[in-house]
C-alpha cells in the first residue's frame, strides 16, 4: 500500500459527534464527557506521576520529578537501560506530513478500531526514526550525554565517575527496559496527540503493573468507555530491533502485510487481545505508581 503523495485535511466530524451524543442515553454521554481529554491527555495526570521518582527511573537529576511532556512536536527520549541516556527529538515537517498521510491511507472509517492501527503503526514509525538518530550518534557524543547526566549522582565526584563508569560499560545505546520503553511510547503517543492525530483515544501516564518483576507500560483509555488499556512497546522490541539493524522498516512491513507482521506491533495488554485494564465504568485500575512496587497493603488495595 504506497502512502498519499501529499496530506489533505482530516476529516471534520464535529456533525457526527453532535448526533452521537444526541442519540446515547444519558449514562454514556456522561462516561464520554468524563473521558474527554483536551488534546487528547490530562496534563497533570502525566506531569504529576510517580514515574521518575521509582527503582526504575534513577538517572535525572534529583530535583525532576515532573514527567517531561511532549511540547507539539518535540520529546525528550531516553535510551540506554535506565535513562542513562537521554535526547531531546524534534520531528520534521516531513516526518510530521508522513504521520498524517499514515492516518489518511489507515483511518478509513473514523472508529476506534481503525485510529488504534494507525496508533500501533505510527509507533513502529517513529520508533523507526528514533533508532536511525541514535544509530547516527558517534560514540564520543553518547559518552558526552552520559557524562552531563552523571552530574546529577554522587556526593562527590569519584561516586559520578563510578556511576558514570559502569553506565558507560553496561549500557549499550540500544539496550533498553520496561520503564526505558513505557517512557518512549508514552512520548511517541503524545507526540501524536499534540498533533491533532489521536481523537477516539487519550494518553494516560504510564502505567505499572504488579508482579515480581513489575512492568511498565504506556497507557491508552477509550474516550467512549473510559476503559483503560497498557500499550507496551516492549513486546517484541527484539525482533523489531534485529530489522532495523538489518536496514528494514518494521511500520511499512506492518502496513503493507498485516497478516504476516501484526506481530511487530505494540502488545495492548499482556496477551495483546485488548482486554480492559479497567478504569471508571467497570473495576478499579491496577496499581500505578510507586506504591505498587511495594506490593499489597502499601495504601491501596490490589485489584
Amino acid at each position: 500500500m504506497r502512502l498519499p503523495a501529499s496530506p489533505t485535511r482530516l476529516p471534520g466530524f464535529s456533525a457526527c459527534l453532535a448526533a452521537a451524543l444526541f442519540a446515547v442515553s444519558t449514562v454514556s454521554a456522561l462516561a464520554d464527557a468524563r473521558c474527554h481529554r483536551d488534546g487528547g491527555y490530562d496534563h497533570s495526570e502525566i506531569t504529576e506521576s510517580v514515574f521518575f521518582s521509582t527503582r526504575e527511573q534513577t538517572k535525572f537529576a534529583p530535583a525532576e520529578r515532573h514527567y517531561p511532556l511532549a511540547d507539539a512536536a518535540s520529546a525528550r527520549y531516553c535510551f540506554s537501560r535506565g535513562c542513562t541516556g537521554q535526547l531531546t527529538v524534534r520531528w520534521t515537517e516531513d516526518e510530521q506530513r508522513h504521520l498524517l498521510d499514515l492516518r489518511e491511507t489507515i483511518v478509513t472509517e473514523e472508529t476506534a478500531q481503525d485510529e488504534l492501527r494507525f496508533i500501533r503503526i505510527a509507533v513502529l514509525q517513529m520508533e523507526t526514526w528514533l533508532y536511525g538518530r541514535l544509530r547516527a550518534l558517534d560514540q564520543r557524543t553518547v559518552d558526552g550525554i552520559m557524562r552531563k547526566i552523571s552530574r546529577h549522582y554522587g556526593q562527590t565526584p569519584n561516586e559520578s565517575m563510578s556511576w558514570l563508569t559502569e553506565a558507560l560499560g553496561t549500557s549499550d545505546r540500544f539496550n533498553k527496559e520496561c520503564a526505558t520503553y513505557a517512557m518512549e511510547a508514552t512520548q511517541h503517543l503524545l507526540v501524536l496527540a499534540n498533533l491533532g492525530l489521536i481523537k477516539h483515544w487519550n494518553v494516560t501516564a504510564p502505567v505499572y503493573r504488579y508482579g515480581i518483576p513489575g512492568h511498565w507500560t504506556a497507557g491508552l483509555e477509550s474516550r467512549a468507555t473510559c476503559e483503560r488499556y497498557r500499550f507496551d512497546l516492549n513486546t517484541r522490541a527484539s525482533r523489531r530491533y534485529d530489522l532495523h539493524a538489518r536496514g528494514q522498516n518494521p511500520a511499512a512491513l506492518a502496513l503493507n502485510d498485516e497478516r504476516t507482521y501484526s506481530a511487530l506491533y505494540p502488545g495492548l495488554d499482556r496477551a495483546g487481545m485488548g482486554r480492559p485494564t479497567g478504569g471508571p465504568t467497570n473495576r478499579p485500575a491496577p496499581p500505578a505508581g510507586g506504591w505498587a512496587l511495594k506490593g499489597p497493603g502499601a495504601g491501596q488495595p490490589r485489584p
